[in-house]
């Protein structure tokens, strides 16, 4: 099963990114477990714990501690974690390649879900994943979800 974290202020994009990663999910007939965070200083606090997450969906856009700030954070605790940036400014879209960011996806009613699909699409390439034995594969390292 995926572990999936949403890290946004905005209640309303916190459960459209869930309605959308949980309809891909579905049409993958795969599992998935997504928790939702309000800030980064919520995230945060896991300390350690941050690493179940397979995926973590950051806002860059937050009070008290930005997602780029947060994702700073995030990566010295792990590397192995995917960043997706979801927000409506594309200004801080470089930043995203300094914490390794998979994907910027833009916060536009009309293109998330194409977004959303071709993020999720690319990011199971990447873990080389399995669907049938619901297992990813990272390098020459087994993990099972």
């Amino acid at each position: 099963m995926l572990s999936i974290a949403i890290c946004d202020d905005e209640e309303y994009f916190r459960i459209t990114e869930k309605q959308l990663i949980l309809k891909y999910m579905a049409g993958k007939n795969c599992e998935c477990r997504i928790d939702m965070y309000e800030s980064g200083k919520e995230l945060l606090a896991l300390k350690s714990a941050i690493s179940q997450y397979h995926i973590i969906f950051l806002d860059v856009n937050m009070e008290e501690i930005d997602g780029i700030e947060t994702a700073k954070e995030i990566r010295k605790i792990t590397k192995d974690v995917f960043i997706v940036f979801v927000t409506a400014f594309i200004t801080y879209a470089l930043e995203g390649y300094k914490v390794d960011a998979v994907r910027y996806l833009i916060k536009d009613h009309e293109s998330l879900e194409k977004a959303m699909t071709e993020c999720m699409d690319t990011i199971l390439e990447k873990m080389d994943y399995e669907e049938n034995e619901s297992t990813v594969y990272k390098g020459l390292h087994r993990v099972g979800i």
